[in-house]
């Protein structure tokens, strides 16, 4: 039974390692989107910790412009990292890391989805607070102020008339 436990935990850790090499394959992030749900399921604490999380989000980063892809993101946060978030800190604090690091290649409102998500709890600790706070506030500088919305030149504006040169 001790030998199946450490095939098994050997298997776990090839496939996790694997997992990686293929986030390192720039054309293959499709391959390895489809696979963090078994990843979850199969693997969940494994698939969680430290050790594999910062490697995943170092990786990630790598993949900057991918961010601004809807599905990538989507598969990404909601079928991987929110499924833990709520129970395991190292994992809202990598996710926080994360976004703090690509907000600026994400859609609007994809991102404020997900800050909605991961707004702390009075049991947070505080280096989740104040990475959120971080992130929020990055976020208020991104989105367009009512004042610089109200200034911007309409272009349904008419003309002015300009008096046309006396014909000789």
């Amino acid at each position: 039974m001790a030998t199946e436990n450490k095939t098994i935990g050997v298997g776990k850790l090839l496939t996790v390692t694997l997992s990686l090499q293929i986030i390192g394959e720039v054309c293959v992030w499709n391959a390895f989107l489809r696979l963090l749900p078994a990843l979850v399921e199969t693997f969940s604490d494994l698939a969680f910790s430290d050790i594999f999380l910062h490697l995943l989000t170092d990786n990630f980063m790598l993949l900057a412009d991918e961010f601004a892809l809807e599905d990538f993101c989507t598969s990404l946060f909601d079928g991987f990292f929110l499924t833990a978030c709520s129970r395991k800190e190292n994992v809202h604090i990598d996710m926080l890391r994360l976004l703090l690091h690509l907000h600026h290649k994400m859609a609007l409102a994809k991102l404020e989805s997900l800050l909605k998500a991961l707004e702390p709890t009075k049991q947070s600790s505080e280096a989740v607070k104040d990475l959120y706070n971080q992130l929020s506030e990055k976020l208020e500088r991104r989105k367009p102020s009512p004042a610089q919305v109200a200034e911007t030149p309409s272009m349904e504006r008419t003309l002015l008339t300009v008096p046309s040169p006396a014909s000789l």
